[in-house]
Formats: C-alpha cells, sequence, structure tokens
C-alpha cells in the first residue's frame, strides 16, 4: 500500500497522517476550484450538477424524471391499497 496519496485515503480507507494530508491537500485544491465555477442556473441541471434543492431545481428535476420514466415505459408503482391482498391461510 503507498502511504500518503488520496487514493489510499479515499479506496483503501488508511488514515495515517501521510493519507490524511494528502486528502485535506486535494480538498483544499478543489475548494479552490470551484470557487472559481460560475453560479448555478436553475432547473434539472442546478438539481444534478450543482446539488441546489431550492424549489424550482426541485419541481425540475421531478418533471425530468417522470418523463424519463414515461419514455422508458415505467408505469407509477401501485398504490399501497393495491398491494395489500389476503393471502390463503393468513387472517
Amino acid at each position: 500500500m503507498k502511504h500518503g496519496s488520496r487514493h489510499t485515503y479515499v479506496n483503501l480507507g488508511c488514515r495515517c497522517e501521510a493519507c490524511r494530508a494528502a486528502n485535506s491537500a486535494y480538498q483544499k485544491a478543489l475548494k479552490a476550484r470551484l470557487g472559481t465555477r460560475p453560479a448555478p442556473t436553475h432547473g434539472a441541471s442546478g438539481y444534478t450538477n450543482y446539488g441546489c434543492r431550492c424549489d424550482v431545481c426541485r419541481e425540475a428535476n421531478r418533471a425530468a424524471c417522470a418523463a424519463y420514466k414515461a419514455r422508458r415505459g415505467k408505469a407509477e408503482p401501485p398504490a399501497v391499497e393495491a398491494l395489500a391482498t389476503e393471502l390463503p391461510g393468513v387472517p
């Protein structure tokens, strides 16, 4: 196992000082890179790409998922009442 790399920290779960320092350096660099990102556009892409959970993004993602399911031919799951059936021998 090669210590002092983010791979070892993330994938192998090593928490030695060298691996922790490598992960910390990566996180700081990532935060600096993401700080220069443009503001998210609200809608399905804001929900997916930026993790925005405002009402606009949630509704757009819900609509996108429903459209995807409709294209794939997947019906809505049956209601809970429809799932409750009487089994023989069970009161």
